[in-house]
């Protein structure tokens, strides 16, 4: 079904009339008051206060942002509630494997992390020196 070109309503079929422009552009119009607004008082639908134009563009189409922003409101509180789940407790660091490091060629022991270092030369630079111990 058409939509009126001036108020934007559906025209039922059968009804209405149909004017073309010498340009070869149809005009739709459901009734005689919106093709006199339009042609013969050459109107605009946005100034016009019951048109669709008019409520669309100045926001005063009450009925259907009412149920948009109710269909807003329940997506957002499924999402709150999915969130708000309890989370699965993870592992305890004892129980994650630690790494494997392996020694690249050229490496110096500076650079090598005190982990991949051999025991002993942890255990040397762990104990106080014999000096500090005597003051």
């Amino acid at each position: 079904m058409p939509r009126c070109t001036f108020c934007g309503i559906q025209i039922p079929k059968g009804t209405g009339k149909i004017y073309v422009y010498s340009s070869g552009k149809i005009a739709n119009f459901c009734k005689s008051k919106c093709e006199k607004n339009l042609l013969k008082l050459k109107r605009k639908p946005l100034n016009i206060r019951w048109t669709e134009a008019y409520r669309k563009e100045h926001k005063k189409d009450s009925k259907e942002e009412k149920t948009e922003k109710k269909v807003e409101e329940k997506k957002a509180a499924v999402k709150e509630e999915v969130k708000t789940e309890p989370k699965v407790a993870e592992k305890p660091a004892e129980e994650k494997a630690a790494p494997v490091e392996t020694k690249v060629e050229g490496e110096t022991p500076a650079t090598v992390k005190p982990e991949a270092q051999p025991q002993e030369e942890v255990k040397e630079k762990d104990k106080p020196a014999k000096e500090d111990q005597k003051e």
